[in-house]
């Protein structure tokens, strides 16, 4: 299993319109074959940066939500509220 944790600096203000922008995103991966979970939350201590915390079967099923039109939109309509790059950390789990 493959577990994300990318946390997302966004500019001031920004955090209702990010959750806003992710909503299809979110509701569209969960119905990915090899999705196992899928959230975009607030990082706890941190008024402007949002996290997406997410599972997957194994690395194809990662790979391929990378190529999908429903990631390609939410990235799009998350870029402008960034205010630097996010930052993934990656683990591989044993089950």
């Amino acid at each position: 299993m493959i577990c994300l944790y990318v946390s997302c600096p966004l500019k001031p203000g920004c955090g209702d319109a990010f959750i806003e922008a992710t909503r299809e995103l979110v509701a569209q991966t969960r119905l990915e074959p090899g999705n196992i979970s899928y959230a975009v939350g607030k990082e706890e201590g941190s008024d402007d940066t949002y996290v997406f915390v997410e599972s997957w079967k194994d690395a194809q099923a990662l790979d391929d939500h990378g190529k999908l039109p429903h990631f390609t939109r939410g990235m799009a309509a998350i870029a402008p509220l960034l205010a630097g790059k996010p930052t993934a950390h990656k683990a591989v789990v044993e089950e």
